[in-house]
C-alpha cells in the first residue's frame, strides 16, 4: 500500500490484514503524522518514497519491495474481507492459475454501511510476471508492453470495504483538488487518451457537475470509438457515466443514441435504468418498462466492473411503481413498491411510492401508515412535502380532520402557506377547538396582513363568539393593505350595524356595492 497521514485510518487496515498475508509493505509518500509508528506496530515493512504526483510510480515503488509470489494492493482508508477464514490464500492455490482476481470494492456511503458503489478491481496478481502500474491518477495494472489485456477471473471469497467516500466535507474537498490538479496534468500530457478523459469526466459527474462531465465523457467515447473499440475494463461504466449525465440535463434522446453504441456485453443495469428512465421521459413506454424490468430481474447485467448497486434492486422498482401508477395499472404497481421496499425500508421514495399506490387502491389506512413512516424520517423534506399533501388530502376525503391536522407539521406540497392556515383554521373549527381555531388565524394574520381572506375569516370567528368590537379593528386594520377586496367592506357593514354604527356601516355598504359595479 501507499501512504501518507493515514493514522485515522491505516490501524483499522492492517488490522483486516493479520494473518491473512505474509508480509506487509508500506510505501509512505510524507507523513508528517504516526502513520509509519502505527505501520511498524502491525509488522509492517517501511519504505520512504518522495511524492512525484504519480500514484503508479508510487505504487510500482511498493512492488520492486515486495518478496510474494502473489500480491495484493489495498490503500489505508479499505479492510480486506474474507467470506471464510483463509479465502484470499485460497484464491492463490487455485487451478485456474489466471494472472489475477478481480476483488469487489465496496464504497460506503453510510456508517451503517450503506454502499453506494461497487467497483471490480483488479487486486490480487502475480508477482515477477512484468505486470507494473500505469497512469498518474486512477492507476492501473499493465504488463510490459502497456497491454492492458489478462486472464483475470471473478470471485466473490473476498472483497474490499471502503470508507474513503464517507460524506467528510474536508476530506472530500482535499481528495477532489488533488485529483483534479492531477487530471489537468494527466490531460496536458494525454489528450487523446480515452481513459483520462473518462476519468476527467468521471469527476465532474461524482459531483453532480453534469455540464462540464458529459462534454469529457463524450470525448471519452468519440475516443474509444475511433480508435478501434478495444474492450477496456472502464467502457461500461464510461458509457453508464455518460448516459447518466444526459438524462440529468434532461437531453433523453441523447441518452437513449448512447446506450445503442453499448456492445451487448457490456450493457449494465446502470445503462439500463437510465436509459430506461429517458426512454419514459420520451414515450417510448413499453421499452422502457421491458428496460427497467430487465434491470432488477436478469443477473447478467449485474456483472459490471464498476456499477451502483441501486440500478437492479430499489431504483428500477421505485421507477416502475411509478411508471405502473401512470397506466393504472395499480396491482403491478403496488407490487412493485412492495419489492422495493424490500431493498430500502427507509428510502424516502420508496415510501412515499407505497403511500401514494396504496392510496389510488383505496387502501387509505395502508397509505396513511406508509406516509407516517416516511414522516418519521430525519431530513428528505421533498418527499415529506408530499406526504403531508397525502395525508390532507386523505383526511379531508374521508372526512377526519385528527388525520387531516398530521399534516400541518411542515410545508404540504402545492399548497401555499396562507391557503394551508386557512384549511388548518377550518380543521380545527370541525374539531370544535375554537381556541386552536383562533390562535391559528390570528398568527397567519400577522405573519400575512395582505391575506383578506384570513382577515375576513378571523373577524367572523371573533364576531360569533361575540367578541365584535375586536372583530372590527381587524377589519380595520385591513383597510390598511393595499386594494381591501368588496368582502371586507360587507363585513365592516355587517359589524358595524351589530355595533350600532349605521352612518359607517351605510357607508361601508356603499363602498361595497362601488367596488361590486366596479368589478
Amino acid at each position: 500500500m501507499i501512504v501518507k497521514d493515514e493514522e485515522a485510518n491505516i490501524g483499522r487496515c492492517l488490522r483486516s490484514l493479520q494473518g491473512k498475508v505474509d508480509e506487509i509493505i508500506v510505501v509512505d509518500t510524507g507523513s508528517t503524522d504516526r502513520t509509519i509508528e502505527i505501520a511498524r506496530q502491525y509488522g509492517a515493512r517501511v519504505f520512504r518514497f518522495t511524492w512525484r504526483d504519480d500514484f503508479a510510480a508510487a505504487r510500482n515503488e511498493s512492488i520492486r519491495h515486495a518478496r510474494g509470489a502473489w500480491l495484493f494492493w489495498t490503500d489505508a482508508d479499505e479492510e480486506l474481507m474474507e467470506e471464510t477464514p483463509g479465502g484470499l490464500r485460497a484464491l492463490c492455490r487455485r487451478p485456474e492459475q489466471p494472472e489475477g482476481w478481480l476483488v469487489s470494492c465496496r464504497n460506503l456511503c453510510s456508517e451503517d454501511g450503506d454502499v453506494s458503489t461497487v467497483i471490480r478491481q483488479w487486486r490480487l496478481f502475480r508477482n515477477n510476471i512484468g505486470l507494473r502500474f500505469t497512469g498518474r491518477i486512477h492507476e492501473h495494472l499493465t504488463h510490459a508492453d502497456g497491454s492492458t489485456l489478462a486472464y483475470l477471473l471473478f470471485q466473490d471469497e473476498v472483497w474490499i470495504r471502503h470508507w474513503g467516500y464517507m460524506p467528510e466535507p474536508g476530506l472530500m474537498k482535499r481528495k477532489r483538488a488533488r485529483n483534479e490538479r492531477l487530471l489537468n496534468i494527466a490531460v496536458q500530457e494525454s489528450p487523446d487518451d480515452s481513459f483520462v478523459q473518462y476519468n476527467l469526466g468521471k469527476q465532474y459527474v461524482s459531483h453532480h457537475e453534469f455540464e462540464e462531465g458529459l462534454p469529457a465523457l463524450m470525448r471519452a467515447i468519440d475516443l474509444w470509438l475511433a480508435q478501434g473499440r478495444n474492450p477496456h475494463a472502464y467502457v461500461g461504466n464510461m458509457f453508464a457515466l455518460a448516459i447518466n449525465a444526459a438524462v440529468e440535463l434532461k437531453d433523453n434522446q441523447r441518452a437513449v443514441d448512447l446506450a445503442a453504441l453499448v456492445p451487448d456485453d457490456l450493457v449494465s443495469a446502470d445503462i439500463l435504468f437510465q436509459s430506461g428512465v429517458a426512454r419514459w421521459r420520451l414515450g417510448d413506454h413499453e421499452r422502457a418498462i421491458e428496460q427497467l424490468e430487465r434491470a432488477w430481474q436478469d443477473p447478467c447485467v449485474r456483472q459490471s466492473i464498476e456499477g451502483d448497486p441501486s440500478s437492479y434492486t430499489w431504483r428500477p422498482l421505485s421507477a416502475l411503481a411509478q411508471f405502473y401508477m401512470d397506466r393504472g395499472q395499480l396491482d403491478l404497481a403496488y407490487e412493485r413498491a412492495q419489492q422495493a421496499y424490500a431493498h430500502g425500508p427507509n428510502l424516502p421514495n420508496v415510501l412515499y411510492a407505497l403511500a401514494l399506490v396504496s392510496s389510488r387502491a383505496g387502501r387509505h389506512l395502508e397509505s396513511v401508515g406508509w406516509a407516517r413512516k416516511m414522516l418519521a424520517l430525519e431530513g428528505h423534506e421533498y418527499y415529506k412535502k408530499q406526504a403531508r399533501r397525502l395525508l390532507l388530502n386523505i383526511g379531508r376525503g374521508l372526512g377526519d380532520p385528527g388525520l387531516t391536522l398530521e399534516a400541518f407539521c411542515g410545508e404540504i406540497q402545492g399548497i401555499c402557506e396562507p391557503e394551508a392556515a386557512a384549511i388548518e383554521a377550518e380543521t380545527y373549527a370541525a374539531l370544535g377547538n375554537v381556541q386552536a381555531q383562533y390562535e391559528t388565524l390570528e398568527a397567519a394574520c400577522q405573519k400575512f396582513p395582505q391575506e383578506a381572506s384570513l382577515r375576513l375569516a378571523l373577524a367572523r370567528l371573533l364576531d360569533d363568539q361575540g367578541y365584535t368590537a375586536k372583530a372590527l379593528e381587524v377589519l380595520g386594520a385591513g383597510l390598511d393593505q393595499a386594494d381591501p377586496p368588496p368582502a371586507l367592506y360587507a363585513d365592516l357593514a355587517r359589524v358595524l350595524t351589530k355595533l350600532g354604527r349605521f352612518e359607517d356601516a351605510a357607508n361601508a355598504l356603499r363602498l361595497h356595492e362601488t367596488l361590486i359595479a366596479g368589478v
